[in-house]
């Protein structure tokens, strides 16, 4: 179906539920109706200029896609969504995977009754616009979209899997920053940062490993397992050990940060490319949005 047959909501729509997203938050803060309203007019005067400090170029656009990406997790995490689709509400995964189905195909248009769904017709024509030759950016949110729907499975049912399932996840979840890529205009993405250095490296997968052993402990507890059956089988622990065990277990301890260090200096050799190459892909606030991410990462939260 091409652009100009599919039902693409207008700019005027998007802002409006942006609006709508943004009350959603300042009343969930308790702030209440006066307060939330206050709110919502001072955030909305301000982010064309803190989103463009924050997000680069596109912001607004960006912004549509992040709208998305709040109310999927929320939903799949049992909390209300902040565009109060109730299909969404009421069933998270089924949404979700009717949503990855109409990304693939590049149109959503049986969902665009819902609010998320009109936001994601908007993205992926955008999208569609602003990708390189020869790319299909639809497929970074897809994947994307994919990895939440993988990561809510396995933390129902407690689910171990290999190095290789783990690292194919933490690289779908690394494909959101390229798709805020595509909506800047740039032509940077994470899989061209670390190219240079070692041919094949995911900067974007880095960052989202990374994370997970930042919160391995934590999400432990909440059923998703970030420790490899490979190690695992090793230690002989399983999915139904107690959390005080895997903390204090010396061959996990030591597994973790072996492999922390590993990733860590991919990942800051990723930022000190972005700071100082200058003739690498990417204009100057792509490379500062992606550096962002990773020094986040890199510099807070450990324990």
């Amino acid at each position: 179906m091409s652009n100009r047959e599919k039902k693409v909501p207008s700019t005027l729509e998007v802002a409006a539920l942006d609006l709508k997203s943004t009350y959603a938050l300042s009343r969930e803060q308790s702030l209440g109706t006066v307060g939330a309203t206050t709110l919502t007019l001072a955030v909305t005067a301000l982010k064309p200029l803190i989103g463009r400090q924050l997000l680069g170029p596109a912001s607004f656009k960006q912004e549509a896609f992040l709208n998305i990406k709040s109310d999927i997790m929320r939903s799949l995490n049992g909390k209300k969504p902040f565009l109060g689709d109730h299909f969404l509400e009421g069933e998270p995964e089924e949404y979700t995977e009717q949503l990855l189905k109409g990304v693939r195909e590049g149109d959503v248009e049986p969902l665009l009754d819902t609010n998320v769904g009109k936001l994601t017709q908007y993205v992926l024509t955008q999208l569609e616009k602003k990708q390189l030759p020869n790319e299909n950016a639809n497929q970074y949110f897809g994947d994307w979209l994919e990895a939440k729907i993988d990561n809510r499975k396995r933390i129902k049912e407690r689910k171990i899997l290999s190095a290789s399932e783990l690292d194919a996840i933490y690289s779908k979840e690394g494909r959101e920053m390229d798709v805020q890529l595509v909506l800047a205009g740039t032509n940077l993405r994470t899989r061209s940062v670390l190219d240079y250095y070692i041919e094949g490296d995911d900067f974007g997968k880095y960052i989202r490993q990374l994370e997970a052993l930042k919160y391995i402990i934590p999400n432990w507890e909440k059923g998703k397992i970030d420790i490899p059956r490979e190690v695992l089988s090793v230690v002989d622990l399983d999915a139904e050990t107690p959390v005080d065990d895997v903390k204090l277990n010396q061959n996990v301890f030591e597994w973790k940060w072996d492999t922390v260090a590993d990733i860590m200096n991919k990942v800051k050799q990723g930022v000190y490319e972005l700071e100082h190459y200058e003739k690498s892909a990417g204009t100057k606030a792509s490379k500062k949005f992606l550096a962002r991410h990773a020094i986040e990462v890199v510099n807070h939260g450990w324990q």
